[in-house]
């Protein structure tokens, strides 16, 4: 018999601590969707080091001779998904020819230093002390390996271009002879393996006795234009060695053949008010679970109702699951409600009092909390799951969800099939559109006062991951159609005008497949989608809602609802040396651009190598169920509380609005005094009340996009035209000689917030629009916003 009950006392979590744990779920649910690629690369690491100096017996040693016979063919675990990294050129988008580097880097790229430099991981296979006084040529600690056999240290980072970079180099104490060096290109492919004899720097200052200077040229080693570096591997080249050597200072040094990066650049933008109109949704600057204070601050216009827990709401006890998100526990929130519908009504009165969007979570999972009791949670959860024995609503093999079912939980159903109740008891089971009637009845309906939107449920796709203690079993393409349309019909009999929207999937594995393509293989077989068509899971999903709706006459599915994290590695940490910064902005690229390589796994999928998620969305939406909304339900780019979090955060902001995206909700919400808060002030309430970007869209033409962003709205209340400039180099000032045609300009101010200023907007007065002319100067790292004229 298991105890419902767990001996150590749990205490409710603060409305911090609920930040954190969402901020937490959302990083570990991208890193668990990249985990099988990344098992995957580093295997194929250790095979390419190993192997390369004629140790394949010693990695059969340790794997078994099969490992070794997979290692050399490796294919991710998508069958059809991944192509072969073997296979894979990796340099530049389809039909690019990279184009050779014409300035050199910032700054060097510090691998160690004392400690290891930012962003870098320590994945070596060797005996090493990376603390080690004995072996400091400079400052305090320095690294000393032992040499054995093959071993070596492999520092790993994030894939980062190598254009502007020309050398590797240390310091370094013990024969040249016994070790060589390497770097790994974005696939884990080492390059050229050299000895350090040749690259020792003669006359080199200032060194202890034993220490040498080692300088590689990154083209000695075989990188070349466009390649990118993941890592850098320093091992033993003699098998016999024996001993200890010392490394320090490792670098990655600026290409001095190549002039210096600019410090001041000037890029001229002309901006034609009466071209590419195009209206902006209010809603697409969205937050989730904000207090009313937050929202406003941000100048939000939608507050999303989700997330995770909101999957197991009991909306007449408000209560909550946390699901694995925190131990399968059972919460009554942070103000417990004992009113039915309290929680949900407090937010919702707290969004109209402002004026924005309720966007709300409907629970389509068919289990909510029984009580607010923080120490029951469910007992002896497996990790693995896999199909239903007898449907997506039962138990898997070797798993019966049912005790802990009654442990946690009540039933939840879409239809009640009696009169409502404006206020019910709790019982043993919750009604949906019970709770949809006393949201009507209490605020109004979606087109008045009410709620505009209610998504079908949350990440259903990972259901069989985070709720797998009461929904083990992996959901399907049909499993996943009639879960929408069973509880999507019953929103609509009783608030017609409310817009529903579904199916609020994961992230890009799940645009293409349905959780139960993952199977026991991780999708080699995709026995699913191959059942449905071989058609991907959102073009499938679009399909069958216009064919019910036709028959029905009138729509279920008003709104795409899809989630998206770029995966790029390392984005949702908190590193924020200077490659990772870089790549973090670089991301906004995947919303758009078809000529942007995605920088990471997804580049390598049948789908590859760009994602440009909002046209590919839309062109799906226009082929498959034309005139349905798009809503982006969760996005961030990370690092909310770092100048790149921020600029990557207002560049979205304004690609959401130029690519006509309806809804788009920030997960959670930026906390207020970062970059990334700044970023939604910018565009919503740069002071308290002024208003920020305009709502109507015009055309804005520029070069050097790699450096610069603009974006150009009129504003229909007043006349105003606006722009948010973003400067996205870490060195370099701009000047924007500004060229406008259809406006008759007048005075201007700005507001900004950048590197030196990150974390709240500053105003001043700006330049004059003169003839349609004017200068604006944009330090580096920053993003600022422009209104000119207006009543």
């Amino acid at each position: 018999m298991i105890n419902a009950m767990s001996t150590t006392p749990v205490r409710e979590l603060t409305e911090e601590e609920r930040r954190r744990r969402a901020k937490a779920r959302a990083a570990r649910r991208r890193q668990e969707e990249a985990a099988q690629k990344q098992r995957l690369r580093r295997e194929r690491i250790a095979f390419a080091v190993l192997g390369s100096v004629g140790s394949v017996a010693v990695l059969a040693g340790v794997w078994g001779i099969k490992r070794v016979k997979e290692a050399g063919g490796l294919r991710e675990s998508a069958k059809g998904l991944v192509k072969s990294f073997a296979t894979t050129t990796g340099i530049g988008p389809k039909g690019l020819i990279p184009v050779a580097p014409t300035e050199r880097a910032d700054e060097p790229i510090v691998v160690y230093r004392d400690g290891m430099g930012e962003g870098w991981d320590d994945w070596s296979w060797a005996t090493r002390d990376k603390a080690s006084a004995a072996m400091a040529a400079n400052g305090i600690n320095g690294i000393a390996m032992t040499l054995k056999g093959s071993e070596g240290l492999y520092f790993h980072h994030t894939a980062f271009p190598a254009d502007g970079y020309g050398s590797l180099e240390f310091l370094y104490k013990g024969a040249p002879d016994t070790v060589m060096a390497t770097v790994f290109d974005e696939y884990a492919k080492p390059r050229r393996q050299l000895k350090l004899g040749s690259y020792v720097v003669n006359g080199a200052v200032g060194l202890k006795d034993g220490w040498q200077k080692i300088s590689i040229p990154l083209k000695a080693m075989g990188v070349g234009v466009g390649d990118k570096i993941s890592g850098v591997v320093l091992q033993c080249a003699m098998p016999s060695a024996s001993g200890q050597v010392g490394f320090d200072d490792i670098s990655l040094m600026p290409d001095t053949s190549l002039p210096e990066a600019p410090k001041a650049l000037t890029i001229p933008v002309a901006v034609d008010t009466q071209a590419g109109k195009h209206a902006i949704s209010p809603t697409i600057y969205g937050v989730a679970h904000a207090s009313k204070q937050e929202a406003e601050a941000l100048g939000a216009t939608l507050n999303r109702w989700g997330g995770n827990p909101n999957s197991r709401h009991n909306w007449v006890s408000n209560l909550w699951n946390s699901g694995s998100d925190w131990e399968f526990r059972n919460h009554a929130g942070e103000k417990p409600q004992t009113k039915a519908g309290g929680a949900a009504d407090a937010f919702v009165q707290d969004n109209r009092a402002l004026g924005i969007t309720s966007y709300m979570t409907v629970p389509t999972l068919g289990w909510v909390a029984k009580n607010g009791n923080i120490q029951v949670k469910s007992e002896n959860v497996p990790w693995n799951t896999g199909p239903g024995v007898s449907g997506c609503d039962g138990p898997i093999a070797g798993y019966d969800p049912t005790e802990n079912r009654n442990r946690t939980s009540v039933r939840s159903v879409a239809r009640k099939n009696k009169p409502f109740e404006l206020y019910p008891a709790p019982g043993d089971t919750v009604y949906q559109d019970e709770w949809i009637n006393h949201l009507v009845k209490l605020h109004g309906n979606g087109a008045g006062s009410g709620v505009k939107y209610y998504a079908m449920d949350n990440e259903p796709d990972l259901w069989s991951h985070t709720h797998r203690d009461v929904h083990p079993a992996q959901m399907g393409y049909d499993d996943t159609f009639k879960n929408f349309t069973d509880y999507a019909t019953a929103v609509k009999a009783v608030d017609p005008t409310a817009l529903v929207a579904g199916p609020a999937v994961s992230g890009w594995i799940s645009y293409f497949y349905s959780a139960l393509d993952r199977g026991t293989d991780d999708f080699r077989t995709g026995a699913d989608r191959r059942a449905h068509g071989d058609t991907p899971f959102i073009p499938w999903f679009l399909q069958q809602a216009k064919a019910f709706d036709a028959k029905r006459g009138k729509r279920t599915l008003d709104v795409l609802d899809i989630h998206y994290y770029p995966q790029g590695e390392n984005i949702y940490s908190d590193a924020k040396d200077p490659a990772l910064r870089a790549l973090r902005i670089r991301s906004v690229r995947s919303l758009w651009d078809k000529d942007y390589r995605d920088e990471s796994w997804i580049a390598n999928t049948g789908d590859g190598p760009s994602v440009r998620l909002i046209p590919r969305m839309k062109d799906w939406i226009a082929q498959c169920y034309p005139g349905t909304k798009l809503a982006i339900g969760e996005w961030s780019f990370g690092a909310e509380g770092d100048i790149s979090g921020g600029l990557a955060a207002a560049e979205a902001l304004g690609v959401f609005g130029r690519e006509g995206v309806d809804v788009a909700c920030f997960w959670t919400r930026p906390k207020l005094f970062t970059p990334a808060a700044a970023a939604f002030q910018l565009f919503r309430r740069p002071e308290p009340g002024q208003a920020g970007f305009g709502d109507r869209g015009c055309q804005s033409t520029y070069g050097q996009g790699e450096r610069l962003a603009v974006f150009s709205a009129t504003e229909s209340k007043t006349g105003a035209l606006t722009l948010v400039l973003i400067n996205k180099t870490p060195k370099a000032t701009i000047t924007v000689p500004l060229s406008i045609t259809g406006h008759d300009g007048g005075a201007s101010r700005l507001w900004r917030f950048s590197a030196e200023k990150p974390n709240q907007l500053s105003a001043e007065v700006g330049p004059k629009v003169s003839g349609g002319k004017a200068s604006i100067s944009l330090p580096p790292y920053s993003a600022t916003l422009v209104r000119i004229g207006g009543k």
